[in-house]
């Protein structure tokens, strides 16, 4: 059989990227939901914490963000790589980036674009210190500004959309899988048969 330099076949290279192309897009649109419903409801979706420690939230986007990759394996019939999981993983964590720089890029203030005034990174810096969360709604109370702790969160948040992205990958990996048609299997309904030779059975 004829070998990439991946050490794949042309085929399952192929695949590969038509996935890969699949999780992109999905991961592009996720991000782009995400900053809508940041603007339009004042409630960045992704942030949001169950008891600061456990990243719901970013757990669900990254989980959306790669469900391109999800229907992408399933339409073309290919049984996700260690590679893909790595294009995974990358993608999911890229996803939380790409919500900062799109409000990056297209928040203005007084008429004119921050990004004019300011660098990408210190967006971020700025963005990520001012955090604060609130309890139960705004009458219950908040934490203020988080300052330097909302680092941890930040890094909680990546590490969700990346357990979110790894989640995707396992669900399709345990999935039966026929290797000569290359194609997953479904069940179809259930039949008892009885043999005296479990092994020829099985095989």
């Amino acid at each position: 059989m004829t070998k990439s330099i991946l050490g794949l076949s042309p085929i399952q290279t192929s695949k590969n990227l038509l996935v890969g192309l699949c999780g992109f897009a999905t991961s592009i649109l996720t991000a782009v939901i995400l900053l809508w419903i940041e603007v339009q409801f004042g409630f960045a979706f992704y942030t949001w914490m169950f008891w600061f420690v456990i990243p719901i939230g970013a757990l669900l986007s990254g989980f959306a963000g790669a469900s391109g990759y999800y229907f992408g394996s399933l339409y073309f019939g290919h049984r996700p790589t260690p590679r893909l999981l790595l294009n995974i993983i990358i993608a999911s964590i890229s996803t939380f980036f790409l919500v900062y720089y799109l409000s990056y890029i297209t928040l203005k203030i007084e008429g004119k674009s921050v990004s004019d005034y300011i660098s990408f990174i210190k967006y971020i810096d700025i963005t990520v210190r001012s955090m604060e969360y609130r309890f139960r709604g705004s009458e219950v109370g908040s934490t203020g500004e988080l300052g330097k702790f909302g680092y941890i969160v930040a890094l909680l948040q990546i590490v969700g959309f990346a357990v979110g992205g790894f989640a995707v990958y396992s669900h399709l990996v345990s999935k039966p899988y026929c290797e000569k048609c290359s194609q997953y299997l479904s069940g179809k309904g259930k039949r008892l048969r009885y043999t005296g030779n479990t092994e020829e059975m099985q095989a």
